[in-house]
């Protein structure tokens, strides 16, 4: 039982070291038993089991994540307002026609432009 205490207490000094060293807690868990990590020059280092992986551990930076998806949401947004626009305009111009073809034509697009905002909710 002192030797797990032990053991405990050199992995926690190790990871201190790290830390103090410039390494940094990882959000990702340990594969082996969900415990926290210690990542520094690629490599991890779990506080729980000890266990250090025989691979670089290699984590794509959140924040390229993070842009890339406000990237797409302003994207998306910008796209819906310029279909909302030409709906409000292509149904401005409907009220105003009175050649029957010109407002089924109008309608047709109306509606395709209709099916494409669904696929954005």
């Amino acid at each position: 039982m002192i030797y797990l205490v032990m053991t405990k207490k050199a992995l926690h000094n190790e990871a201190i070291k790290m830390l103090l060293g410039g390494a940094t807690l990882t959000n990702e868990p340990c594969p082996y038993c969900h415990g926290v990590r210690v990542i520094k020059d690629g490599y991890a280092l779990c506080i729980k089991c000890g266990q250090k992986p025989t691979i670089k551990y290699h984590k794509q930076p959140n924040n390229t994540n993070i842009e890339n998806t406000k990237n797409q949401i302003d994207e998306n947004k910008n796209i819906k307002l310029i279909l909302n626009k030409k709906l409000e305009e292509l149904f401005n111009i409907l009220g105003d026609e009175k050649d029957y073809e010109k407002q089924y034509k109008i309608l047709c697009i109306a509606n395709i432009i209709l099916e494409i905002l669904a696929k954005f909710k």
